[in-house]
């Protein structure tokens, strides 16, 4: 007959130990996500230090009155990429303004690409999120585990999780 090496009590204590220091580390990682991405929004970075995004606003503004974006890129000087990129940051940073909790502040700038990507659009919430599949994300450009983990976390505050 086997002999436990440890009693019930042990074993209850090692387990709420282990799951007191996953949740911390959940916790720390989640606030590191968050800092990160607000550095990157709010700078001041080395790419936003006396960024400024006049011209970005002013690449949107000729956007909404209806400038095709060949025109937006000749008036400002720039390719169409970029005009377009411009556009886009815009949309975002103003998203983010008007609504801090948004995705968009929890989540790492290449992680919200890459949900973007996969979504077809911007604007996006948990559920939109949790309706994609693990094996959609794995075949997504620049989606690896760390990026499928994240997005994960991500969920778990919701109480949603993505589909097998």
């Amino acid at each position: 007959m086997s002999q436990n090496i440890f009693t019930e009590e042990d074993a209850r204590q090692r387990l709420d130990a282990d799951v007191a220091k996953a949740h911390d580390l959940y916790n720390r990682r989640l606030a590191r996500l968050r800092d990160a991405n607000a550095r990157h929004l709010a700078g001041p970075g080395k790419s936003n230090t006396g960024k400024d995004w006049s011209r970005y606003e002013t690449a949107f503004r000729l956007r909404n009155e209806g400038m095709k974006l060949k025109d937006v890129a000749n008036h400002l000087g720039v390719s169409v990429t970029r005009a377009s990129q411009m556009v886009e940051t815009h949309k975002r940073r103003a998203a983010l303004s008007k609504n801090p909790d948004s995705p968009d502040s929890a989540l790492a700038f290449r992680t919200q690409t890459i949900l973007r990507n996969e979504l077809g659009r911007t604007d996006y919430s948990k559920s939109d999120v949790a309706n994609l599949s693990i094996s959609a994300l794995k075949k997504a450009s620049g989606c690896g585990p760390t990026t499928i983990n994240d997005i994960r976390l991500w969920l778990r505050e919701g109480g949603l999780d993505l589909k097998l």
